[in-house]
């Protein structure tokens, strides 16, 4: 949770709204596989590397 975030999502919601941004069908399930994969990182150093590589694609 981000306590000093003034809206938050819930992460199916997330998803599901990042995914409508993606042009390329065929590639919805590999960003939502990465949006699942950073959500359930240990740590956040970790989760933050994984977004940084997502945004890379």
């Amino acid at each position: 949770m981000l306590p000093l975030s003034p809206r938050q999502r819930c992460q199916v919601h997330l998803q599901y709204n990042v995914t409508a941004y993606v042009s390329k069908k065929e590639m919805h399930s590999e960003v939502a596989q990465d949006i699942r994969d950073i959500f359930n990182a240990p740590l956040i150093k970790e989760a933050e590397r994984l977004l940084e590589i997502s945004i890379g694609k």
